[in-house]
């Protein structure tokens, strides 16, 4: 008959040992901070497919990441997707991220909107020859006042 404490040792043994094998098949976890290094990079060097790619990976695993959804703001906001950029922007507001220079990207957002709606407007005035030209003086206003205004 085998000892109890014996019994004990091996059940122990064989525990560690399952853990272990558990462990050896477990992939190792990213260095998120590296991640948003490299994202940052990309960004900074106009490569914003990658950037936005890092970012969407980052938020997968760390969705409360208001600095990864603020850059993805800023690259649709670059990249002419201004709905997305919109919402990631009010994403990061609604989660305390940093309020002034999201408030002023936002803001470059609504005002490229207002742009794109302005020109609608004019396009789709047909005859009505009034609204075409107040439009057309409020688009090309808003876009005067935006020239050389970037998203931070």
């Amino acid at each position: 008959m085998v000892r109890p404490d014996i019994l004990i040792s091996r059940a122990l043994l064989i525990a560690i040992l399952f853990s272990l094998a558990g462990c050896a098949g477990m992939k190792p976890r990213p260095d998120y901070l590296a991640m948003s290094h490299q994202a940052e990079k990309a960004y900074r060097a106009g490569d914003y497919a990658k950037a936005e790619h890092l970012c969407q990976e980052i938020l997968k695993a760390v969705p409360a990441t208001p600095s990864a959804r603020f850059m993805l703001g800023n690259i649709y906001a670059r990249t002419g997707r201004l709905h997305e950029a919109t919402s990631a922007y009010r994403h990061v507001l609604d989660h305390g991220g940093n309020q002034s220079k999201v408030w002023y990207n936002l803001g470059v957002v609504y005002a490229q909107q207002a742009i794109a709606a302005f020109t609608q407007a004019g396009t789709h005035a047909g005859q009505d020859r009034t609204l075409n030209q107040k439009a057309q003086l409020r688009a090309h206003a808003m876009l005067s006042s935006l020239q050389g205004q970037s998203c931070q």
